[in-house]
């Protein structure tokens, strides 16, 4: 059994999503939309899964804009909004940070979710378990990357 959706319009063209079959085990997981003409001729694009958000946010923008409705209006953060965004990012460990680190920590600052995709939720829960690692690190003194204390050291010695 093949995983695909298809739609169908009332010319016969067609969209069909259907996952990427991976060649390589390193390869990021992805869909293909793929359209046709009700014939041999289409096209097809890939988009790896860490993008599929960005391009459901684009389709809905679409949506809004083909039914007569304006875009989504743009708020100004407020001054608190903006101090805790800017201290979020302030303490950070700008050696190890990277961009989702960065951005979650900018969210949670604001009482933002991220969005509910499964490679989201995997990278918020890294990152819980890194920051939950670093407390505990903070608070028995132990240095990053230190084994903790040594049997001289727990003996008491």
């Amino acid at each position: 059994m093949t995983n695909r959706f298809e739609y169908t319009d009332e010319f016969g063209q067609r969209l069909a999503i259907t996952p990427v079959e991976r060649e390589q085990a390193d390869e990021a997981p992805a869909l293909w939309f793929t359209t046709t003409d009700g014939g041999w001729g289409g096209t097809s694009v890939k988009v790896p899964l860490d993008k599929l958000e960005e391009a459901i946010a684009g389709q809905r923008d679409m949506a809004r804009q083909a039914g007569g409705q304006p875009a989504p209006l743009r708020r100004r953060l407020t001054e608190p909004e903006h101090d805790r965004a800017w201290h979020a990012i302030e303490g950070l460990d700008w050696k190890t940070a990277d961009p989702d680190t960065v951005l979650n920590s900018v969210l949670r600052a604001l009482h933002i979710d991220p969005p509910a995709s499964p490679l989201a939720g995997a990278r918020i829960a890294a990152e819980a378990l890194r920051q939950a690692a670093q407390s505990t690190q903070d608070d028995f003194g132990l240095a990053t990357g230190s084994a903790g204390p040594t049997a001289t050291e727990g003996a008491g010695a």
